[in-house]
């Protein structure tokens, strides 16, 4: 489980870090088509989402002395939260196919080929510890 959480973690950060490394090496930004901008804006919003998942549960984990905070509305959307990665995972899936057979570079191609089942084992996470569409 912490494989999945460091790698959605870093995946989420990769855009920031290319954007570093072109910067110092002094290459040129990329040109994106529409497909590449929808699957990398896919990517860093599974990465994030998926820190905002484990950030809720870490909190609500701590506030849990009462049962009251398991009913909260934020308890609800927090463990629901994988149950839309799923769904997004199924997205990265197809995108990283078209950026196998279109033009994206090496580096997004992974990115998205490592995301999607980083994604799925967050969502098998959330399913072995019953928190996968808590409804309270």
């Amino acid at each position: 489980m912490n494989l999945s959480l460091t790698l959605l973690g870093a995946f989420a950060m990769r855009p920031v870090v290319g954007a570093i490394a072109r910067r110092i090496t002094g290459r040129e930004r990329p040109v994106w088509t529409g497909r590449d901008r929808i699957a990398r804006s896919l990517g860093i919003v599974t990465g994030w989402l998926s820190i905002v998942f484990f950030a809720g549960y870490a909190g609500i984990l701590v506030l849990a002395g009462t049962t009251s905070v398991l009913r909260s509305p934020l308890a609800v959307i927090v463990f629901n939260l994988p149950a839309l990665l799923i769904l997004l995972a199924v997205a990265l899936a197809v995108a990283a196919v078209s950026a196998w057979k279109g033009r994206g570079s090496l580096a997004s191609r992974i990115h998205l080929t490592l995301l999607s089942p980083a994604a799925l084992a967050l969502a098998w996470f959330a399913w072995q510890w019953n928190v996968l569409g808590y409804m309270g």
